[in-house]
């Protein structure tokens, strides 16, 4: 929980240019990025892309600034991570 707290209060601090709709939580001994979009902001094709191209942005900012991983290099060990705890 700590680590989550303080990812979110770097991230504040940090001149990352994020929109900071949504948190980092600690999770399942992870951290995940949550966000609530309510559904009277949708218009078709524009808010659901430039929320996924946002929220891909501070996963990159985050795996590449925090924890100095290069994005390409650890996305498919990262993705089996995930599912595993989610199932």
């Amino acid at each position: 929980m700590c680590r989550a707290l303080a990812l979110n209060e770097r991230e504040v601090r940090e001149r990352t240019k994020h929109h900071f709709l949504g948190c980092w939580c600690a999770w399942a001994n992870a951290l995940s990025l949550c966000s609530f979009l309510p559904n009277t902001l949708y218009a078709p094709g524009a808010l659901l892309s430039l929320a996924a191209v946002a929220m891909w942005l501070r996963v990159k900012w985050v795996t590449e600034t925090v924890f100095g991983y290069g994005m390409q290099s650890h996305y498919e060990s990262a993705l089996r991570s995930k599912e595993e705890m989610l199932s």
